[in-house]
């Protein structure tokens, strides 16, 4: 048969497989009722072949090739045990190997006749020193290869005991952002493979596999491109050339057999990102036939994934920049791709954006341009200047209307403050010691009762009444009081607003103060995201240290690190007045890392920052001196230990009074450190410095700005 025939018959045979069982007899007499040899050539085809559904999960030489070979029991050097997997190249077999008394288990697969065996072996032979220079944590390594004595080709591989990662991440239960944690792994080995020049060519979640411990391994790298006939050398044009490909992970650009780039194994990515994320895939298929398959990924526009399943836009953007039609909209690399993840783990901006109306609007005018032009030189005259004037009075009007709100919203502020406050004097409080309490629960009470017709404002005086009550430490009260504003905020002024922002800000510290930073991270890490977009710089800063601190009490040291490193950036370029704050928050992760010479620094920054801006007097202070101290203790410095923590107990005598139930907690701390000197000196007599056999302080708790 010539290569033309056959060509002919593996088109038929494709789109034969997809057609009903019923309507089979009259789709080969049509297509086929001029050529009998050719119809009995389909019919025996189809007789042999699996179910049609099962094509998809394969590559499509398989259903053009015969069976695999028969079982056997070695392959050269190798005793083969079991089969373990059957694929479209062929099967299987976990294998063992022994020599002299050594043993070593791997993964034999032997290729099904039929596909070009001395070409197959011709090219392992040019490609194996590449591919066993593939020496990445999360690749299985291509080991050996050759041919069985009847002239299969086979492969040997690492052998992976693991299930693939859609079926992993089902079965542990695995949250999304665990699940992007494995999925970052899978782009790092494609991105370590293609800096090598070796492209995958056929990733999908059966080629990656995941240990019971939890590490994802690429399968099959690099065999792709043995067993494509598009790899850059000459060929033979009378072979029959294969495109080993799964065609629903496959990129149009395979589809229709042009170039494969990295961008193609990126969208090949993109579409296992998708199916990680919703538990479907992107195309709307009613009979899986290649044919139709073929025409989604050419022509049909996926469907986002936030259709599907409850995602974010910024996780949904990133899916559907993966799977653009076009190679060079599509990330260029595995490496932006996961980068663009790691991003939105960390309440970044991505680099993914969705399609604009722009865009679109030049693609309409790309298939009508004659059209398109004609109106275009009609309406540019007309529409160029009344635009520029629009739009400047838009800004205009904007700006200034803004403006007035802002003014009104601060006058009326005030006003209720200033109301507030008389209530306290003498003469409106009818003889009554009213505490700073009894004022913020008849402000609440106020608030309803005055502001009930003015939905912003009464948000707004909810939420200052709730961030008083947070720093009361009246957690119960400031919780209503918040819940409340946020609802009334994202109603007044949608659920993108700074105020918005700022509501869930204090409802997160709030969670934080109850000892739940799990609770808190979301609402934290949500008005982070708003405020990196609408600022200003004073509120992201303290939003990126409340993260911080959240995330530090999960134990995700170096994300903490990470955050409290910006907002300190942000302080130092707008001279904020949080900067000893943020550096003595760093500190504390600095120390839970073990980096006490780094977090001493700090430290001694923060003191002297503090010092010139509270006079030495202030609870932040305090909080620099206890670090200092707990750092010199951990050092066996205990005179100079016991000298901050001195200053830190005069601080708190002036800041709380010499009685006060603040001063318990560097009381204790003074007297552990006594007790570990007096011991070194039973030990050592004499001696002050000796090992401290106690655990080192930290830092304090409490207050809204400490570590926590």
């Amino acid at each position: 048969m010539t290569p033309e025939r056959w060509a002919e018959v593996g088109r038929l045979f494709e789109a034969a497989s997809g057609v009903d069982p019923e309507d089979l007899p009259a789709f080969l007499e049509r297509e086929c009722g001029g050529d009998p040899p050719m119809k009995s050539e389909i019919e025996s085809l189809l007789r042999s072949s699996q179910k049609a559904d099962a094509f998809l999960e394969v590559p499509a030489a398989e259903a053009l090739s015969p069976p695999a070979a028969p079982p056997r029991r070695s392959v050269g050097p190798y005793e083969l045990l079991d089969e373990i997997g059957r694929g479209g190249m062929g099967v299987v077999f976990r294998a063992a190997r022994r020599d002299q008394g050594f043993e070593r288990f791997v993964a034999i697969k032997l290729v099904k006749r039929g596909m070009d065996t001395d070409f197959i072996l011709r090219r392992f032979e040019s490609e194996r020193r590449i591919l066993a220079g593939l020496d990445h944590p999360n690749i299985a390594r291509v080991l050996d290869g050759g041919s069985t004595y009847d002239g299969v080709p086979y492969f040997v591989m690492e052998l992976i005991d693991g299930r693939n990662l859609l079926q992993y991440c089902d079965e542990e239960n695995l949250a999304t952002t665990q699940r992007l944690a494995l999925y970052r792994l899978v782009c790092s080995a494609a991105q370590y493979a293609h800096q090598r020049l070796v492209i995958h060519r056929d990733i999908k979640p059966g080629n990656i596999l995941v240990t019971d411990e939890g590490v994802p391994k690429l399968l099959d790298f690099g065999l792709a491109r043995i067993l494509s006939s598009d790899a850059g050398e000459t060929i033979d044009r009378t072979q029959t050339g294969l495109r080993v490909l799964t065609p629903e992970y496959a990129s149009p650009e395979q589809i229709r057999g042009e170039a494969v780039t990295t961008s193609s194994d990126v969208y090949s990515l993109g579409v296992v990102l998708y199916e990680l994320l919703t538990g479907e895939r992107p195309y709307r298929l009613k009979t899986r036939s290649p044919e139709e398959v073929s025409a989604a990924v050419l022509a049909q526009e996926p469907e986002r994934p936030r259709t599907k399943a409850r995602i974010h836009r910024d996780l949904d953007a990133i899916v559907m920049m993966a799977l653009r039609k076009e190679p060079e909209r599509r990330y260029q690399t595995a490496e932006q791709l996961g980068e663009d993840i790691r991003r939105y783990v960390e309440g970044l901006p991505v680099k993914a954006e969705p399609d604009r109306f722009r865009y679109r609007a030049s693609k309409f005018v790309s298939r009508n341009r004659i059209g398109m032009a004609a109106g275009a030189l009609v309406l540019a005259s007309l529409v160029g200047g009344l635009a520029l004037s629009l739009r400047e009075m838009r800004v205009a009007r904007s700006e200034r209307d803004h403006a007035r709100l802002e003014s009104a919203r601060a006058q009326q502020v005030a006003a209720f403050l200033r109301g507030l406050f008389e209530s306290s004097m003498p003469r409106q409080a009818r003889g009554e010691k009213l505490t700073a309490q009894d004022l913020l629960d008849r402000g609440a009470v106020r608030v309803d009762r005055e502001l009930a017709r003015q939905p912003g404002l009464q948000a707004s005086m909810l939420a200052l009444l709730g961030s008083v009550y947070v720093e009361m430490g009246l957690n119960v009260k400031a919780e209503s009081l918040l819940e409340r504003s946020l609802t009334l905020r994202e109603k007044a002024f949608g659920a993108e607003s700074a105020d918005v922002a700022d509501s869930l800000y204090w409802l997160g510290r709030l969670r934080g103060r109850e000892g739940n930073p799990r609770a808190a991270l979301p609402l934290l890490q949500r008005s982070l995201e708003i405020r990196q977009r609408k600022g200003p710089d004073a509120a992201l800063s303290e939003t990126l240290s409340e993260v911080a601190i959240s995330m530090r009490s999960l134990g995700r040291l170096e994300e903490s690190e990470g955050l409290l490193e910006r907002a300190i950036v942000l302080e130092e370029k707008n001279r904020g007045r949080n900067l000893h704050k943020w550096l003595t928050n760093l500190a504390a992760v600095e120390m839970d890392l073990g980096r006490y010479d780094r977090a001493q620094s700090l430290l001694e920054r923060a003191l002297q920052i503090g010092v010139r801006g509270e006079r030495d007097i202030g609870v932040q202070v305090d909080v620099t001196l206890l670090n200092l101290a707990g750092i010199f203790r951990q050092q066996e410095d205990f005179s100079r230990a016991i000298s901050f923590f001195e200053r830190a107990l005069a601080i708190d005598q002036k800041v709380y009074g010499a009685d006060h139930l603040g001063n318990v907690y560097t009381l204790g701390e003074m007297g552990e450190l006594f007790l570990a000197v007096k011991a070194q000196e039973v030990v050592h007599p004499g001696s002050a410095v000796g090992s401290c056999w106690c655990e080192p302080t930290t830092h304090r708790p409490g207050g809204p700005d400490e570590p926590a």
